[in-house]
């Protein structure tokens, strides 16, 4: 890394020392798999001026380019890291079967999409309920396989809903092609 990559200034200031500079010179790496993360709620969403989102892409059009492309320009298998949609059961069930619907097409077509992960398991504390003033369960988003419910104790149960099915038979057919 030169001192005219991008980054150069940024580690710089933050940290790196001409030591650190030489070492990564001397001891580049290229990525052996590229990893994607994709959320149709929030991956595809388009904030205006006036505080109103809209969805820029619908379905897996947006992931199957952005696959694609990845793996066009660097030539490396790609894992789809991380997906998931925010919505009613049903909402996750058609997103889980057009995604792995979509994970299955591009392997039939020789593209090594090598991995797929759903995230996450459970119903999605927002980072917000951090700096909050609302009980947790204002700041859930059912976006998982298994919903989280308040027990009115304090804590929260775990609902397995019917994604979990959906997602185990996926695996085990896919286990055996």
């Amino acid at each position: 890394m030169g001192t005219d990559h991008p980054l150069h200034g940024y580690l710089g200031e933050n940290g790196f020392s001409d030591r650190d500079f030489a070492f990564f010179r001397e001891h580049l790496t290229e990525p052996d798999i590229l990893g994607i993360n994709y959320y149709l709620h929030m991956t595809t969403t388009e904030f205006l001026p006036d505080g109103e989102r809209r969805s820029i892409w619908g379905g897996t059009e947006g992931i199957e380019e952005l696959i694609r492309a990845f793996h066009s320009r660097y030539d490396k298998p790609i894992f789809w890291t991380e997906t998931s949609v925010t919505g009613t059961v049903e909402d996750r069930l058609r997103w889980l079967e057009d995604s792995l619907g979509l994970v299955t097409r591009l392997r039939s077509e020789g593209l090594p999409l090598v991995g797929y992960t759903w995230w996450p398991l459970f119903s999605l504390l927002d980072w917000a309920y951090r700096e909050g003033e609302e009980p947790a369960e204002e700041y859930l988003w059912h976006m998982g396989m298994y919903d989280l419910e308040p027990d009115g104790k304090g804590n929260f149960r775990r609902i397995e809903t019917p994604v979990v099915r959906a997602f185990r038979a996926a695996t085990e057919r896919t286990s055996k092609l």
